[in-house]
């Protein structure tokens, strides 16, 4: 691992919480007990996953803006997510002419929240994707080979 950089199976204690969280801290704390214990309260240990199905654009239908799409069903469960890409051609950045761009959005119908005021909702999609683009994209892309 690099410098700043933690294991995802050794979980850590965060050093502060933000007071905007949409989790409290005895929540966090249960939380990363549990991992550190190997413990989950439907029985799995920390590596079993629940299974899961992909269909890829072939299989179901994309999105009508979209260049291309996957869904994702987690049997037993309510969860159903669909993940939409979009690529165009922009200018890269004049700090990083090297480096294509990247950006992440996330969107969550207002029925998969647990809150029922818009404004949060969009601050959940806001730190989900954040989140993601920030733990994900460094690793999965190279945006040097998105340059044109």
């Amino acid at each position: 691992l690099g410098q700043g950089q933690s294991s995802a199976l050794a979980p850590t204690q965060p050093s502060t919480t933000s007071n905007n969280s949409s989790i409290s801290q005895s929540e966090l704390n249960s939380i990363i007990s549990a991992c550190t214990q190997n413990f989950r309260h439907d029985g799995r240990s920390n590596l079993n996953y629940r299974p899961y199905t992909i269909l890829t654009t072939k299989q179901h239908a994309t999105p009508i803006l979209s260049n291309g799409s996957a869904r994702v069903f987690l049997p037993g469960s309510s969860t159903d997510v669909i993940c939409s890409i979009k690529a165009e051609l922009v200018h890269p950045s004049s700090h990083q002419m090297n480096q294509g761009l990247v950006e992440l959005n996330v969107d969550t119908l207002p029925f998969a929240s647990m809150n029922d005021d818009r404004r949060d909702i969009r601050r959940e999609e806001m730190e989900v994707s954040s989140t993601l683009l920030h733990l994900l994209i460094p690793h999965l892309v190279d945006k040097e080979k998105l340059v044109v």
